[in-house]
């Protein structure tokens, strides 16, 4: 029984580690073509685009089934109270918070393309950094970042609040690992969204930290 118990977690583990190193490269490749579809193509590059986005959510599935199988799904993210119009006003300001620079240009080009201003870094401790010299409306940290990861980064960034706003933290992560959604409120964190995430669910997460709740002129 302790073998098999053994085996069981050597699988988790190695699935985890697959898991990681499978996801990245996906979120960039379904991102990539989702920029693309962004814009006005040739009907033939549009039916190439669609496939490779396709494609792309269809591994991610099936990779979300192996999980399910071994017992470490995903967690459902955090929930906040919904919040009135989707958007946000011009000029609002992010920060994200991400080591890897095809991700990085596909969440600014979302986020921009919602009149956003947007500020990116590399890793936490730039996050952490960023925030003491200039206010943001939202910041959307990485999980899984070297130097300082998005926990320690989200911590940091609320022992330095006292006295101050409380600014919206999303985190943002690929790995789908049991627990992260624990952790993440633990660190301070307001919600959660996992990589890749659609156009309707950065909208609802805009809804929720960025305008305030219908007859309340202050933010939860």
């Amino acid at each position: 029984m302790a073998d098999q118990e053994r085996e069981t977690a050597a699988q988790r583990a190695l699935l985890a580690r697959v898991s990681r190193e499978m996801r990245t490269p996906l979120v960039a490749v379904i991102g990539m073509a989702g920029l693309l579809l962004d814009n006005d193509l040739p009907p033939r590059q549009r039916y190439a685009a669609e496939a490779i986005k396709h494609s792309g959510q269809t591994l991610l599935e099936i990779l979300n089934r192996f999980h399910e199988e071994l017992g470490i799904a995903a967690e459902p993210p955090a929930v906040a109270p919904d919040r009135v119009a989707a958007g946000a006003p011009a000029q609002r300001r992010v920060l994200i918070a991400e080591d890897d620079a095809i991700n990085r240009k596909v969440v600014s080009h979302m986020l921009e393309r919602r009149g956003w201003v947007v500020d990116v870094v590399g890793n936490g401790r730039e996050a952490v950094d960023a925030v003491q010299r200039q206010r943001y409306d939202l910041v959307v940290l990485d999980c899984d970042m070297p130097e300082v990861d998005g926990f320690a980064a989200s911590a940091a960034i609320r022992a330095r609040e006292t006295g101050r706003e409380r600014i919206p933290i999303v985190a943002m992560t690929a790995s789908a690992k049991p627990g992260d959604r624990d952790r993440c409120l633990a660190a301070g964190m307001d919600d959660y969204v996992a990589k890749p995430f659609s156009a309707d669910a950065l909208d609802r997460v805009l809804r929720r930290w960025t305008e305030p709740p219908a007859g309340d002129s202050h933010p939860a």
